[in-house]
């Protein structure tokens, strides 16, 4: 027995850059990605722009999951970056977009994502363990777009 877990996760930081300095920097995914992103494994290309995620395992009350899935990255403007999932057989999936806007000088940059996973525990757990699986997704998510900032 299983069940589906969805989080939303968003946020937003001021990059000192202009917005084609921002979005090259966000754009180099092997880096933006791979480099900033706490918990991530492996971050493999799979064709252009397309890239396999697997995260380290997580333990809970004697389960262990492993969370792996594979999206694209479509720039849709000059100001949006575009993550779309590609389907397969992964248990989960990632969408979500970057926006860049400009603000003075800067760019103000917009990250929203939502990340659906289907959990291979009994039904039973559910009510238990979907607030702390949101919990530490959500926590994963802030990190990167915290280190992002940071490194931009």
């Amino acid at each position: 027995m299983a069940f589906t877990v969805e989080t939303h996760c968003s946020g937003k930081f001021s990059s000192p850059h202009s917005i084609n300095e921002t979005l090259e920097f966000i754009s180099d995914y092997p880096t933006s990605v791979a480099k900033h992103f706490d918990g991530l494994k492996h971050f493999t290309q799979e064709g252009p722009d397309t890239y396999r995620w697997t995260f380290e395992s997580l333990k809970y009350g004697g389960y262990e999951l492993t969370i792996t899935f594979v999206t694209r990255f479509v720039k849709s403007s000059l100001q949006q970056i575009e993550i779309i999932p590609v389907k397969g057989s992964d248990k989960a999936a990632l969408s979500g977009r970057w926006r860049l806007e400009p603000c003075g000088q800067e760019t103000m940059v917009h990250f929203e994502a939502t990340l659906v996973g289907e959990l291979p525990l009994p039904g039973l757990m559910k009510g238990m363990v979907t607030p702390l699986a949101q919990k530490e997704v959500k926590k994963l998510f802030d990190r990167y777009i915290q280190n992002v900032a940071k490194a931009i």
